[in-house]
């Protein structure tokens, strides 16, 4: 679960992804992300140096829940990415909060399944809900390995759901550890441009008007 705030423009954004992402986990028999309205609170605007400029606005805050997926008792735990001397990047798949083994952060593009080692784009770790055995299973070894059609295109939705919730959660390519975040914080709502022209005209008043080369000639930019 996570909690986001988005102002009305990317709350808009952020409805019209979801019903796709919706449409989606109905058609491959999976259950939807659920998303709780809890409420707004208004936040300062900041501009793209962190100030204040006194300019408010209006944060729809959110709670999401859901992205896990359980097939033939095989749940998905995470995507595997190689990146050579660098290991291996864990993206987690939305849903699975326990611990992954280490041993999938150094681990090579195999497929425990099919037990050939051979360069792969898209491989994963799942685990049996029953046992705790894991699996790294290839992409195209999917469907044989759980026995179910869909398998890579679940595969496909759940990495679409990490990634939309990790735009959700993300503040500048950063989101919090505690899994809370907002999504256009800082100069992300850009000021009020009634605001802004009238900020423009008192320095006009005051400085009188320097057009850009002037200003560049002045160091007055």
């Amino acid at each position: 679960m996570i909690t986001v705030k988005l102002n009305n423009a990317a709350y808009d954004e952020m409805s019209r992804r979801f019903e796709k992402l919706e449409r989606k986990a109905i058609k491959l028999g999976l259950t939807p992300l659920t998303v709780k309205h809890l409420g707004t609170e208004s936040a300062p605007i900041l501009d793209s140096a962190g100030l204040d400029w006194g300019s408010r606005v209006k944060l729809n805050i959110l709670e999401i829940e859901g992205g896990d997926v359980v097939i033939s008792g095989w749940q998905f735990a995470a995507k595997l990415i190689t990146k050579g001397e660098a290991g291996t990047q864990i993206s987690r798949v939305p849903g699975f909060e326990d611990e992954i083994p280490v041993r999938f952060r150094e681990t090579d593009t195999g497929c425990d399944h099919c037990r050939v080692n051979r360069q792969r784009i898209n491989v994963y770790a799942l685990r049996n809900v029953e046992t705790g055995a894991w699996m790294q299973v290839g992409s195209s070894c999917l469907v044989d390995f759980l026995g179910y059609g869909n398998a890579e295109a679940v595969a496909a939705y759940l990495m679409e759901v990490q990634d939309f919730i990790g735009k959700l959660s993300d503040e500048d390519g950063a989101g919090d550890e505690d899994g809370e975040g907002s999504y256009g914080r800082g100069s992300g709502y850009g000021l009020a441009l009634d605001f802004y022209m009238a900020h423009v005209a008192a320095v006009i008043r005051v400085e009188g008007f320097w057009s850009r080369r002037a200003a560049e000639i002045e160091g007055r930019q």
